[in-house]
């Protein structure tokens, strides 16, 4: 018999208990920052920028807080560097902000600086509109998506190297979505153009994907990597939610959401 608080799975029910309430509880409003967690339940790690929230403009830098898995505050500082494209952590727990000229920044989980570096002259002249932080068969990576609708990519943060992906045939405005995907050791790009999907290298090669959707799609919103490299989810126009293996060769599911909007997030 199902009750209040369990919920239907499929043939089995299940229930949300909560373990333990936040720390942060009566202080912080998730929506009001960018938040980004460590991985194994580590540190959580939350950006404000103020200048968002202004009514008026006003010049101020954002405030960078971490906070343990349980909400308590361990360190807190006022950024003072330039402006922050993408914050996240690396696999041993360092804190990661790419800034928009290609400037990398890694600091402590108590906000002490250990060091920097950039992602090249191009990410530095024509500025970095998107950013991708990334679990690679080296560590972490990084990847920068510059104005010019490249793609520099860095492999492991401790040892940086820069490499230049292929071109996407044809891309002259921002892609509607796209991640970093592990094949083969090999770091690479997945690109969605609209409904058009390009996998591209290091190499200077570009592979058409067609993956096997059931529904029309006229174009790809949102995609997410699993943690273990394995699987991909796609959110359509349609309001389809495409889960298949990394490699795009197969599909496990499908789901319509009947929801013409994308969600604001998609994760594993």
């Amino acid at each position: 018999m199902a009750t209040a608080d369990w919920n239907p799975l499929g043939e089995v029910y299940y229930k949300k208990c909560e373990v333990y309430s936040m720390g942060w509880s009566e202080i912080v409003d998730l929506n009001k920052f960018e938040v980004s967690s460590a991985p194994y339940g580590g540190p959580i790690a939350l950006l404000k920028d103020e200048a968002k929230a202004a009514q008026v403009q006003v010049v101020t830098k954002p405030i960078v807080s971490v906070f343990t898995a349980a909400g308590r505050q361990i360190s807190q500082m006022r950024w003072n560097s330039g402006k922050i494209c993408k914050m996240g952590w690396s696999h041993t727990e360092e804190l990661l902000f790419v800034q928009d000229d290609g400037v990398v920044l890694m600091y402590d989980m108590f906000l002490t600086f250990k060091k920097t570096f950039g992602m090249g002259q191009e990410a530095k002249d024509v500025k970095v509109i998107d950013c991708k932080i990334f679990s690679s068969y080296q560590g972490t990576g990084i990847a920068v998506l510059t104005s010019t609708f490249r793609v520099y990519i860095v492999n492991n943060v401790d040892e940086p190297r820069i490499r230049r992906l292929a071109e996407v045939p044809g891309l002259s405005s921002n892609p509607s979505c796209w991640t970093i995907i592990n094949l083969d050791r090999q770091s690479r790009a997945l690109i969605a153009k609209e409904s058009e999907l390009f996998l591209i290298d290091h190499g200077g090669q570009y592979q058409v994907q067609t993956p096997e959707v059931s529904t029309e799609v006229s174009k790809f919103l949102d995609m997410s990597l699993s943690f273990n490299n394995r699987f991909l989810a796609m959110f359509t126009d349609k309001g389809v939610i495409w889960i298949g293996s990394s490699d795009l060769q197969k599909k496990y599911c499908e789901f319509n959401t009947k929801s013409p909007t994308p969600p604001q997030q998609l994760s594993w």
